[in-house]
């Protein structure tokens, strides 16, 4: 399995924004991982913007399911996955919720210190799963195929609030039952966002976030346990100031249609909000709500 070092910032590409922020890490020196005395944590919950009126009336959109229904893509239509979120409390899953000025910390994640480390993204009921993750850089990204269609796994490498189709990392073949794990290309050195798309099924997508340390967080728009829908948390964060940045997909998806069948889907501008936060030492900072606006 290749294996080289790293040295790119991962804001560098992943939040390739004019936003007014401090400066990344410089390149060469990458993340550290240290002793973290007297950490603190930073807490939220991230929430769709929703009147009362909105969320009763609110119904998801549907994308067409326009092949393979009889070998796991079911039909006529799915939900959109685009936006899911808990309709009692609003809390919103497939966040993704950072900081942005962190040089040095804590440990990764166990499943993510091994020297081959790898991250999998299955297609089961022509969908991808996980709809959004995120993995450390040099991570090796297995494909399975669960369906009994044919697929190919498409990633693009895009800044964090477009869903640009310029510039690909991948391509592959995805055959009914297979496990593609140790394509060169699927390797994922450089820290940044990619967005996953099929050729064959147009309406599935997801997103896998490389992410240059671990201050990172996924929401879920379950309750799992005390965690809330929509609920973060970073902990083992070094005393001091960051940006903290919350990143959701667009929410919007436009069939484009040729000769009357979905040829393919556009989608709307990510979210991206940042807010500036400061961490003391042994406590822990709540942000309560965090809402994102409804794009519509």
């Amino acid at each position: 399995m290749k294996r080289s070092v790293v040295a790119i910032s991962f804001f560098a590409s992943l939040l390739a924004l004019s936003l007014a922020a401090s400066p990344a890490p410089a390149a060469g020196k990458g993340y550290k991982v240290v002793e973290v005395k007297d950490g603190g944590s930073v807490r939220g919950v991230v929430k769709i913007g929703l009147s009362a009126d909105e969320k009763a009336a609110f119904a998801l959109p549907k994308v067409r399911i326009t092949k393979d229904g009889d070998k796991g893509c079911g039909g006529p239509e799915h939900d959109s996955e685009r936006l899911v979120f808990d309709r009692e409390t609003l809390g919103v899953g497939n966040a993704v919720v950072f900081l942005k000025e962190v040089v040095a910390g804590k440990e990764w994640p166990d499943a993510m210190k091994a020297e081959d480390r790898v991250a999998t993204i299955d297609q089961k009921g022509c969908v991808y799963v996980p709809h959004v993750m995120w993995a450390r850089p040099e991570t090796q990204l297995v494909v399975v195929n669960s369906d009994a269609a044919d697929h190919n796994i498409h990633g693009f490498k895009t800044p964090a609030g477009q869903n640009s189709l310029k510039e690909t990392k991948f391509n592959i073949s995805s055959e009914p039952g297979s496990t593609k794990d140790s394509n060169a290309d699927a390797f994922l050195e450089d820290a940044g966002l990619y967005l996953v798309k099929c050729d064959i099924h147009p309406w599935m997508s997801a997103y896998v976030v490389i992410a240059d340390h671990p201050y990172f967080a996924v929401t879920s728009d379950k309750a799992a346990g005390d965690i809330k829908p929509g609920a973060f948390k970073l902990d083992q964060v070094p005393p001091g100031s960051y940006t903290l940045v919350v990143w959701k997909e667009g929410m919007v998806e436009k069939p484009i249609e040729s000769d009357g069948k979905v040829s393919a889907y556009n989608y709307s501008e990510n979210v991206v909000i940042e807010k500036q936060v400061t961490v003391e030492a042994g406590k822990e900072l709540d942000l309560g709500d965090i809402t994102i606006p409804l794009q519509k």
